[in-house]
């Protein structure tokens, strides 16, 4: 939704179950989209994976436990499951599952800064500004987005998708639409309560789909009510036009408005976590064509920082983290073959190097391993298998 005195329509505002009474906003928009015609839809068809590096700035009082990185990491992992996977088809309404599509698109945490020195992704701010999300400085600038202001200054919005975690009063998340606003304020800002799957106390947005939401809107999709009323839609052929947002479970077979079926369950709604699971074909051209685009950037950046990490030529290898035994697990290997096993942290420094015979999983110990993020690579007869992962000790 986007603020009237923004030029960007009008706010649904609803109380969320946060231990507290609280008004709420489940999202904010600055600015306007991009017009169709203002997007080169020419490489929609094309289906590369579309790669983004992501940093995370957490600007949060002195007193506040920020969010730790394995809950980032967990964020991430949800980022990249919805964007790459379907989610409960089953459930999804028969009239519109053909009109379901994947975006296709990866995240990662930058794995260096701007000058190109290696980096977590993660910058941690104490700031003493409450709610620093929503306060304005005297000349209009939002102080969350800039270091001398008590926040903290974005990286090359250009090349970097900015997330910033700070505490929101009125809101969940907001994001700014391709081209809006502040260059130097460009991205999403969401509230602590909101971000990740571990560690989140709100069943209702345990999922990390308030992300997924505002990255939607970070690539120029808007909610399928736009500004409320049946004579205004988002401009795509495949949402239905809708009077107004939905709110927790909405019944994906009986919620109608404007004479037609409602997409309860799509990303861009205002729904409970565990309801929401897809974007449609369109929606899927729209964000891919403004990566393609005007974000060219990121993907250009997203290539070389998160393509080689996110490779995955050995389908059937999972790679994830047990926070309860300290482990990496490694698991669908072949029993038959040999396969090496290396562990990087962001230095390049090599943690772990072994290898793996006649067995279907393999573990890394990781017990002398400092927090932070590692890259593990398991290298066999079908290629090379790398993802990072966030360890964290107890």
């Amino acid at each position: 939704m986007k603020c009237r005195w923004l030029l960007c329509g009008t706010f649904f505002i609803f109380c969320l179950n946060l231990g507290i009474s609280q008004r709420w906003e489940r999202c904010k928009v600055n600015g306007s989209p991009l017009p169709l015609e203002r997007i080169s839809h020419h490489s929609y068809l094309r289906s590369e994976v579309l790669y983004i590096p992501i940093v995370f700035h957490i600007v949060l009082p002195p007193e506040a436990e920020g969010p730790s990185t394995l809950r980032l990491q967990s964020q991430l992992d949800a980022l990249n499951d919805n964007f790459n996977n379907y989610q409960s088809i089953h459930l999804v309404p028969s009239m519109f599952r053909s009109d379901v599509r994947l975006p296709r698109i990866e995240f990662c945490l930058a794995s260096e800064d701007e000058d190109g020195i290696a980096h977590e992704g993660i910058t941690r701010t104490t700031t003493s500004i409450p709610n620093i999300g929503q306060h304005f400085f005297s000349d209009g600038r939002q102080s969350v987005h800039h270091t001398i202001l008590g926040g903290r200054d974005a990286w090359d919005p250009k090349r970097f998708l900015n997330i910033w975690i700070a505490e929101l009063e009125s809101f969940a998340a907001r994001a700014n639409f391709p081209e809006s606003g502040r260059p130097d304020e460009d991205g999403i800002v969401i509230d602590p309560d909101f971000i990740g799957k571990v560690g989140v106390s709100n069943a209702r947005f345990s999922e990390g789909r308030t992300l997924v939401h505002e990255v939607g809107h970070y690539l120029n999709l808007q909610h399928p009510w736009v500004n409320s009323g049946c004579d205004l839609d988002d401009g795509l052929e495949d949402t239905p036009i809708q009077d107004g947002p939905y709110f927790g479970c909405a019944s994906p077979f009986n919620s109608r408005s404007c004479g037609t079926l409602d997409m309860t369950q799509n990303f861009m709604q205002f729904g409970d976590d565990p309801c929401l699971f897809y974007f449609t074909a369109e929606q899927v051209q729209m964000m891919r064509s403004i990566v393609n685009s005007v974000r060219r950037g990121l993907i250009e950046n997203g290539q070389r920082q998160c393509g080689e990490l996110s490779s995955t030529n050995q389908g059937d290898i999972q790679i994830f983290y047990n926070e309860n035994n300290e482990r990496i697990i490694i698991s669908g290997l072949q029993r038959d073959e040999v396969y090496s096993l290396r562990a990087y942290d962001l230095t390049g420094r090599l943690a772990r190097h072994f290898e793996a015979r006649n067995r279907y999983t393999a573990e890394i110990n990781t017990r002398l391993f400092a927090s932070g993020i590692y890259v593990v690579v398991v290298e066999g007869p079908n290629g090379l298998t790398t993802k990072k992962v966030a360890v964290m000790r107890p």
